[in-house]
């Protein structure tokens, strides 16, 4: 069975291997000295204090998006193992536990084999808005060290995609699309999706 669908998709993280330059304005010095003067002729002592930053800018990389010849950026969501493909997958997990809709995870696992969406990348239309958006993420290892990790989002997009699946498993798609507008998906896990149309 196929299956067309019109979606709008809010907070569009950039990624997938794509990237841009980006400088960062970061702080090398950051000092403030204080003084106490005294006046003989009165003596009163007098403070003051001066404060000093310097600044350097830093060469970083911005996970962006790919564009397509026409420059409309694309995401790949699609395929059999894309991120919608993936968030579908997370949708039926919450499912069995919430509802009991598969009866394990083995089923989930043989069912999602027979689910594909189209194209592999979709191109993100009507683009309200993008940002640049800094996450900060603390690395693993004995060190535990902070980076910041910048993304270009785009705030709200539509797209089209298809979906093919057999046609005894319609109700347990329908489900499962149900339950994909609240569950957040996608890059960095902080898109979320309203079907439109199907």
């Amino acid at each position: 069975m196929e299956m067309n669908l019109k979606m709008q998709i809010n907070d569009v993280y950039g990624g997938d291997g794509i990237t841009r330059p980006y400088q960062v304005e970061a702080v090398k010095l950051s000092r403030s000295q204080k003084h106490t003067r005294t006046r003989t002729d009165i003596g009163v002592p007098i403070e003051s204090e001066t404060s000093e930053e310097q600044t350097e800018l830093k060469d970083a990389v911005c996970q962006t998006f790919k564009h397509d010849e026409d420059g409309t950026p694309i995401l790949r969501i699609g395929g059999v193992h894309g991120k919608l493909w993936g968030t579908l997958k997370d949708c039926a997990k919450i499912l069995k536990d919430s509802k009991g809709t598969f009866k394990s995870y083995a089923e989930i696992e043989r069912f999602m084999l027979s689910v594909n969406i189209t194209p592999v990348y979709a191109r993100l239309e009507n683009v309200k808005g993008m940002r640049l958006d800094a996450l900060p993420q603390i690395l693993q290892g004995r060190r535990s060290s902070m980076i910041t990790q910048y993304f270009d989002v785009i705030e709200s997009c539509t797209v089209n995609i298809g979906l093919s699946f057999p046609d005894q498993s319609l109700p347990r798609i329908k489900e499962m699309l149900k339950q994909l507008e609240q569950t957040p998906c996608l890059n960095k896990r902080r898109s979320t999706i309203k079907i439109l149309e199907e």
